[in-house]
């Protein structure tokens, strides 16, 4: 039997348990404060499945299963960080035609192959919580990854129902693959066409291809990191200065020793970059003695006691001059050989380092001068034998085969300049939304970034430490426009990588009379510099004046440059490492061909494209050599790809040529 209880007893009691005016109830603060929070907890939790707004976000952290409360927890900390739009007191997303979370799908778009990447800027640059930053991540690439097959599923069926009309992106295939195609019609001050209406053609199955990461260049390289940690790690520690603190002083002197000119050095200095590498390979080798040789020599297993680790030197690792000190290199290497695997070219790298330590070892004993004619260290007998190991390396790299697969990573040139295509249809497409933008010309108005108090940033100790009013979808174009010009350079100077990373305003990177800007390399600003000096200048084409004039009016302050450098990091604003320049074109050519493409492998397409498909006479050949920093021998020999059959096919249409003409009786 059911007792019904009329309303008011039941306020009557609540009055009587907290005895509250009913008045002053319902007009204080607090109590609003909390009938606010009873309807907007269950609302904010129902977002997902609103009529009003359903985000791609809500509906994936649905799928994923995530508990109500961690959702709510997300929710907040992207709308007080920005990054998505803001909930109103009732709890729902105002509907402005765009989703939600827009913003945060504009961001996670560029790390959809680098998924750890994108946590780490959700927590740096947004300042979400770590578990907050790792769940949002998950749930943002699910939604994106979602999307993308649902488009695919729209491409391979025209006759699929669709809820939106969907514009024919304009698309052409090249080796299978479906790649956009703009116009290219110059924009008055960039050279990109933003304007330019490209007619519908028919759309293509887009290839899902497999992760960037996934794909293995060099198999055995990757055994090797794949292996365990002991194996791997045979190298000096990371706190060898204090396990071997007489070898760690020894290393701080080699590391001075190659850099700096001493009055015991036979040879001249060599460039910090060449020195770290020097450096490491003399790292691996000590701990491999320490850790391999030492003990496989020994009676004990611990061979070394701690005393002993404290003495130890590279003058009681390498004793004497005498060959029978190379006892313990040649062990080294046969044990790369059969446990590491290493190939032919690594291994004449290696020695070279170990030379090079050797030199350093034996620099007060040796007598000879090089000043006389003679041969550095040559009355030093152990480096006379290195030298000889080095030579018949050099001499079995030149016949062995490459470790790498060549088939992906290898591109014939016309399919790199397709990617340098592609790459700026991308940036006008990019251009073109961006101007559509009813804000865009009042944002761009800003003759200076401005800090969060509102203050104008004036130097760069500033602009480190404070926040600039340029939105994402601003420097995702700074960065879009980066890449472009990144592989446009290559395509037109395809020098070392080294050349573009390190590309300085008003010092190497300059405007020349014809109004045109050039590279300017003077000997230290290029591998060759020691045997060829000053370098010509490298003119830019005429055709890449109005982007880089562009670029660096518009777009680089996007990127907060704390540096001269002309190429920065869009995260941090410091230059652009080897790591960066190798990410920007390996990542690119990957997009649209597929091919893990690296910024030296470029040098070896554009040789190879030359002596292949045009008939460049030995004067131009000779010409594209000095211009691309090399000798003639190193072109034909190190950078000329083609096959024996190709090599020879010229001589065999000359012969067939020739016996045409002859008239047999």
């Amino acid at each position: 039997m059911r007792i019904l209880i009329p309303w008011w007893w039941t306020l009557g009691a609540l009055t009587l348990r907290n005895p509250i005016p009913l008045a002053s109830a319902y007009s204080s603060d607090a109590f609003v404060a909390h009938r606010n929070r009873r309807h907007r907890s269950p609302r904010i939790s129902s977002l997902r499945a609103s009529t009003r707004c359903s985000d791609p976000f809500l509906v994936s952290m649905n799928e994923l299963d995530f508990p109500k409360q961690n959702q709510q927890a997300i929710l907040s900390a992207l709308t007080e960080s920005g990054l998505m739009h803001h909930i109103d007191d009732l709890g729902t997303i105002p509907a402005t035609g765009t989703s939600s979370s827009f913003t945060l799908q504009l961001i996670a778009q560029d790390f959809v192959d680098r998924p750890e990447v994108l946590s780490s800027c959700l927590q740096t640059d947004f300042g979400l919580q770590p578990l907050i930053a790792h769940q949002t991540r998950a749930a943002i690439l699910h939604a994106l990854r979602r999307q993308q097959r649902q488009e695919q599923v729209k491409y391979a069926d025209p006759k699929a129902t669709r809820s939106e009309p969907i514009t024919p992106v304009p698309v052409s295939v090249t080796n299978g693959v479906a790649i956009s195609t703009f116009n290219n019609v110059k924009q008055q001050n960039t050279g990109i066409d933003t304007n330019a209406e490209s007619p519908p053609l028919p759309l293509v199955p887009v290839e899902r291809r497999p992760l960037y990461k996934s794909i293995v260049v060099n198999k055995p390289a990757k055994q090797r990191r794949t292996q365990s940690v002991t194996s791997r790690d045979y190298g000096l520690p990371r706190n060898y200065s204090t396990l071997y603190p007489q070898l760690a002083i020894e290393l701080d002197y080699f590391m001075d020793y190659m850099t700096r000119p001493t009055t015991d050095s036979q040879e001249d200095p060599i460039r910090p970059a060449t020195a770290i590498v020097y450096l490491r390979h003399a790292k691996l080798f000590l701990g491999w003695y320490v850790h391999e040789y030492c003990i496989t020599t020994a009676t004990t297993d611990d061979c070394l006691s701690d005393a002993e680790k404290r003495a130890i030197s590279i003058f009681t690792i390498i004793p004497t001059k005498e060959k029978d000190s190379a006892d313990s290199i040649l062990e080294f290497l046969l044990w790369l050989r059969s446990v590491r695997q290493i190939s032919v070219s690594y291994e004449a790298n290696f020695l070279r380092g170990l030379t090079k330590l050797i030199k350093f070892r034996f620099r007060k004993e040796s007598l000879t001068d090089p000043a006389y004619g003679q041969k550095s260290f040559e009355d030093i007998p152990l480096i006379r034998e290195l030298r000889k190991w080095h030579r018949d390396a050099d001499k079995k790299r030149a016949v062995a085969p490459r470790s790498s697969d060549e088939s992906q990573k290898w591109l014939s040139w016309p399919e790199y300049l397709q990617v340098v295509k592609h790459s700026r249809d991308n940036l006008a497409e990019l251009l073109r939304e961006y101007e559509q933008d009813d804000n865009a010309s009042s944002v761009m108005k800003k003759t200076a970034p401005v800090a969060k108090d509102g203050s104008r940033i004036r130097n760069k100790d500033d602009m480190k430490d404070s926040s600039t009013t340029y939105s994402p979808q601003q420097r995702k174009i700074a960065t879009a426009f980066q890449k472009y010009l990144v592989l446009a350079f290559f395509s037109n100077i395809p020098d070392r990588q080294r050349t573009i990373r390190e590309l300085e305003l008003n010092r190497s990177f300059v405007m020349d009379d014809t109004g045109c800007w050039c590279i300017r390399h003077r000997p230290d600003d290029y591998k060759t510099g020691k045997t060829y000096g000053e370098r010509p200048p490298l003119q830019l084409s005429a055709s890449l004046t109005p982007a880089i004039d562009d670029f660096l009016k518009r777009w680089r302050p996007c990127l907060c440059p704390t540096a001269e450098q002309f190429f920065v990091q869009p995260r941090t604003g410091n230059p652009l490492t080897r790591d960066s320049v190798y990410q920007i074109v390996g990542r690119s050519c990957y997009q649209y061909t597929g091919k893990r493409t690296n910024p030296h492998l470029l040098r070896d397409m554009i040789v190879t494209h030359v002596r292949e498909s045009s008939d460049a006479s030995e004067k131009e050949l000779e010409a594209l050599a000095l211009f691309m920093g090399h000798s003639v021998h190193m072109q034909r020999t190190s950078y000329d790809r083609r096959t024996l059959d190709q090599k020879v096919a010229p001589a065999v249409q000359l012969l067939e040529s020739v016996n045409a003409k002859v008239t047999l009786e």
